[in-house]
This record gives C-alpha cells, sequence and structure tokens, in this order.
C-alpha cells in the first residue's frame, strides 16, 4: 500500500516511506486501548415473518403477503438486528424458503 489510514478518532496517516517503522506507529503512538474505533455492519431486517400482513410481510416461508410468488430468502426476515454474525441463520432461513419453493412447485 501506497497509504495506510488507521481507525481510530485522530487517525495516522502512515505514508509509505514509514514502512520501516509502522509497528512502532501502530503499536506505540495510535492503536492505545480505547483509542480504536472498530465497526462492522450487519443489516438486517424489514421483512419480518409473521401469520398475516397486519404484522409482518412474509409467512414462515418467506412468501410474501399478497404476493405468493414472491419470496424473501436472506436476513430481512429477521425481526432485529442479531448480536451474533448471522450467517449461519442466513443459510438455514434460505435453505427452508428453497425448500418451501420445492414444495410448491412438487403440488
Amino acid at each position: 500500500a501506497r497509504r495506510v489510514h488507521a481507525p481510530e478518532a485522530e487517525p495516522p496517516l502512515i505514508e509509505r516511506e514509514d514502512a520501516d517503522r509502522v509497528d512502532a506507529l501502530i503499536t506505540r503512538d495510535h492503536f492505545l486501548p480505547g483509542r480504536i474505533s472498530v465497526s462492522a455492519a450487519h443489516l438486517m431486517g424489514g421483512c419480518g415473518m409473521g401469520r398475516d400482513a397486519t404484522d409482518s410481510v412474509t409467512d414462515a416461508w418467506g412468501r410474501v403477503h399478497g404476493l405468493p410468488w414472491l419470496r424473501v430468502a436472506d436476513s430481512s426476515l429477521f425481526p432485529d438486528t442479531l448480536e451474533i454474525n448471522p450467517y449461519l441463520t442466513i443459510m438455514g432461513l434460505a435453505d427452508r424458503v428453497a425448500e418451501g419453493i420445492r414444495d410448491d412447485m412438487a403440488a
């Protein structure tokens, strides 16, 4: 990299010329406890599952109420943000929605 922007409130700009002392910049000068701001986003919710359109967007199989041919198969089905990595839950929901599509097509 030619430049590195560090994730903190007053980030240093580390130039290529600083490469020989980058460890000192990181450990001694800038990355002190309480100074690093780390964040991540897993956007979720918006098309929650439920029994009818009065309190939800989809049914338990991801079918949009009133539009049974339209499915939602991602983290939009969550009622709110999870406090864990959602990967496995999303995969499980997508598998369930796919199972419902398969069953509907076989009927």
